[in-house]
């Protein structure tokens, strides 16, 4: 198995367990159940630590936006990034009606905003209370003072699975390096680096 070389360490597997024998590492032991396999691979994902972001499309009350993890550069030549949202995502919905997004990379002074945009008790227009929201060329919400903030137009929609990847086409970028990152692992928020004065 490669995941054996990669390690240099014996692998056992038996069908209808996830089980892996690794000096050190807790084993995650699940039945075949596919509930059991997802809960296996949701535990193992938490150990991916993620820059966090806030996607955001529309205009005035029609402005909507939830924080992600699930954002990344995708090429250079064009400049075009990828997001990944869940199919029933209201932010998903107005992407496509709009066209364009824009992504603000969060500093380690958003942990507010974060959470915000991640509680599902607010809805739409209702989330930008929270910071200082500017625009650049497509419209799209972007926070004045994030560690990066990126513009895009709607390139294309792959529909996969639960989610869709949506891979946007950059028109405008800006930054202030000055912050410590935020960044999500194990299921809460952390700070990466420190502010510069």
């Amino acid at each position: 198995m490669t995941f054996s070389r990669c390690l240099n360490k014996r692998v056992h597997a038996t069908r209808g367990d996830i089980a892996v024998n690794y000096s050190g590492m807790n084993m995650l032991k699940a039945s075949s159940a596919q509930d059991r396999e997802g809960e296996a691979f949701r535990r193992a994902m938490r150990e991916l630590a993620g820059g966090v972001s806030v996607v955001a499309t529309g205009a005035g009350q029609d402005r909507t936006g939830c924080t992600v993890t699930s954002f990344c550069s995708l090429s250079v030549d064009p400049p075009s990034v990828l997001v990944c949202l869940n199919h029933g995502s209201s932010t998903l919905k107005a992407m496509r009606a709009n066209g364009a997004f824009g992504v603000s990379q969060l500093s380690a002074n958003h942990h507010e905003v974060a959470k915000v945009f991640s509680d599902a008790k607010l809805y739409g227009a209702a989330r930008f209370e929270w910071g200082d929201w500017r625009n650049l060329i497509t419209g799209s919400p972007l926070l004045s003072d994030a560690l990066a903030v990126i513009d895009c137009q709607l390139e294309d929609v792959i529909e996969r699975h639960t989610h869709a990847i949506i891979i946007g086409r950059v028109v405008a970028v800006g930054n202030h390096e000055q912050d410590a990152a935020l960044v999500h692992w194990r299921g809460r928020f952390e700070t990466l680096g420190a502010s510069r004065v």
